[in-house]
């Protein structure tokens, strides 16, 4: 008798819990099925601001973001709105964002988009941006060196203005005025 009123105990518990969505021993599911339900439940894309380019150099440039939820990392990007290339999904899912793009053409505009997707894989995307490269530098060489002057040239693949920073150290602490005539071929006497 006692078996079987146990066993009735046990049915009537998994019926209240079924009906109630609470465990038999009368609590409430447990954090972990609120935010599962949460999730599957979630469908807004993440909101991307704060899209900034940074460290712009003739080969590559970092793209970052923020998004205003954890979500994933990507960037589109192109020499047209219809970009072309995309970098590797980033997958880990953060609310700060960093992409550098690489093996870029010097003096180039390229648009770009970014794309983060949250965890319920909706996906963000930003409005077009552009920047533009810095023109590629080569061949720099400093002749004519005496006690008080030097030259220096060097090429650009692009036609550009001129001007060199120097000193003592690597921080410089001078500059020659800025020869702002567009070469491709560049000499600049310091004195």
């Amino acid at each position: 008798m006692a078996k079987k009123s146990l066993l009735l105990l046990v049915l009537a518990c998994l019926i209240v819990s079924l009906a109630l969505g609470a465990g038999c021993g009368g609590g409430k599911k447990s954090d972990v099925d609120d935010e599962e339900a949460s999730t599957a439940d979630d469908n807004t894309a993440p909101s991307i601001n704060e899209v900034t380019t940074a460290d712009i150099t003739a080969t590559s440039a970092n793209i970052k973001w923020a998004t205003d939820e954890s979500a994933t990392s990507q960037v589109e990007y192109g020499t047209a709105a219809d970009y072309g290339s995309a970098t590797t999904l980033v997958q880990d899912l953060t609310t700060t964002h960093a992409v550098k793009l690489n093996g870029l053409s010097s003096n180039t505009t390229y648009h770009f988009r970014v794309k983060s997707k949250d965890a319920s894989n909706n996906e963000g995307v930003s409005e077009d941006a552009t920047f533009t490269t810095l023109a590629g530098i080569s061949g720099v060489a400093v002749t004519d060196i005496t006690i008080s002057t030097a030259k220096v040239t060097w090429a650009t693949d692009a036609a550009a203005s001129s001007q060199v920073e120097y000193g003592p150290t690597s921080s410089y602490g001078s500059s020659s005025t800025l020869d702002s005539n567009l070469t491709k071929n560049h000499t600049v006497q310091l004195s």
